[in-house]
């Protein structure tokens, strides 16, 4: 029978993932037991949860579940984006921003850039896509890699902004934001 384990600790989980981390739990600890981890780090504090393996030997060894990104979507009206209308969003999830990308609905002809931001916090590193000129609808587009740091760090609840510049209004935009979830 397999079971589920809370474990608190102050440490990274870079540190709690690391080779040797739990190998004194072997006796306590079983194959297929799942490990839920509550870490107060100010790098990457949260919560994480782990599969369980113990060898013979007692060597405890980590394979981490990754719990789905959770989706918050956007739809940019032509007026919105010419008058660079920033859109509000609320997080449903605490977690960090992961991702962000769009699709163009109707075509812009002088394309833009449309910037995602955590309100109340520091500007993003990333997060930015750039919708090029006369992009026909159904093209995609991705945002700049979003560097993962406590500018990106949301709570349940928080605001999520995207803020359009550069276009004239004549297309529209559907949008996500990607969160990977850390409670």
């Amino acid at each position: 029978m397999t079971s589920v384990v809370r474990y608190d600790t102050r440490d990274s989980f870079t540190t709690v993932q690391a080779a040797g981390y739990f190998n004194s739990y072997a006796g306590t600890l079983q194959t297929g037991d799942t490990l839920e981890v509550f870490s107060t780090a100010n790098v990457d504090g949260g919560f994480r949860a782990y599969q369980v393996s113990v060898s013979g030997a007692g060597v405890v060894t980590l394979t981490r579940h990754e719990a789905p990104r959770v989706s918050v979507q956007y739809f940019v009206t032509g007026g919105q984006l010419a008058l660079g209308t920033v859109q509000y969003l609320r997080s449903p999830v605490r977690g960090r921003v992961a991702d962000h990308r769009c699709v163009v609905q109707a075509t812009d002809t002088s394309g833009g850039t449309l910037t995602v931001g955590v309100a109340g916090s520091p500007a993003m590193s990333g997060g930015v896509i750039t919708v090029s000129n006369g992009a026909a609808p159904g093209t995609p587009f991705d945002s700049t890699p979003i560097a993962k740091n406590a500018a990106n760090a949301i709570t349940t609840g928080g605001v999520i902004t995207v803020a359009p510049a550069g276009f004239t209004g004549d297309g529209t935009i559907a949008g996500e934001i990607l969160i990977d979830p850390t409670t």
